[in-house]
């Protein structure tokens, strides 16, 4: 019963929820209507973050407009996705 990416029909109302409320889902897991969907999808060797961010980069393929979760662990200016230095713009 899980929406497929990209139908924003299937995924208007849980999007509606609000982001705290997908990425609870996620991860804890959920029961409804339409099934089961275990935390962290069946993976729990998955960190809270990358749950996070498949979550928004579904919703976000769906219609949805959340912002990407940042890691509270980067330090300021690495970049979100590698945890490397970020790169200075050229001059």
């Amino acid at each position: 019963g899980a929406p497929k990416m990209g139908d924003s029909g299937a995924w208007g109302s849980r999007i509606a929820q609000g982001e705290a409320t997908l990425f609870k889902h996620a991860l804890e897991g959920f029961t409804g209507s339409s099934g089961n969907m275990p935390a962290k999808g069946g993976n729990p060797g998955l960190s809270d973050l990358e749950v996070e961010r498949a979550v928004v980069f579904m919703a976000n393929s769906s219609g949805g407009s959340l912002a990407e979760p940042v890691d509270p662990n980067a330090a300021q200016g690495d970049s979100a996705e590698t945890g490397a230095p970020a790169i200075p713009a050229a001059k």
